[in-house]
């Protein structure tokens, strides 16, 4: 596992906690969580099976960049609620997961 002393602050966290070092322990704690939780660390190496479908129900794609730096997604979500559907008909435990990995 990975701990606070070893791990960069990402400078959103350091910015969103606004000098507190409380509020900057519970943000880096709770970033630290998800990670783990979604295995940040290998996400782009694992299999998605659900890639066609996010597609074709959540058309998205990456725009752009903007002047400073930060990427520039363009989404449709209209049929979110359609995707969730489909996923969970085809044995996804879990359809938001999916989306979120996908």
């Amino acid at each position: 596992p990975v701990s606070l002393a070893t791990t960069e602050v990402p400078e959103r966290i350091v910015l969103s906690s606004r000098g507190d070092p409380h509020k900057l322990r519970a943000k880096m704690r709770g970033w630290m969580k998800w990670r783990a939780e979604y295995d940040i660390g290998t996400i782009l190496h694992s299999p998605k099976p659900s890639f066609e479908l996010v597609k074709a129900f959540y058309p998205h794609a990456l725009h752009g960049r903007t002047r400073r730096g930060h990427a520039i997604q363009m989404e449709a979500p209209g049929q979110f609620s359609t995707l969730i559907k489909a996923l969970k008909s085809r044995g996804f435990a879990d359809p938001t997961r999916a989306v979120v990995e996908h």
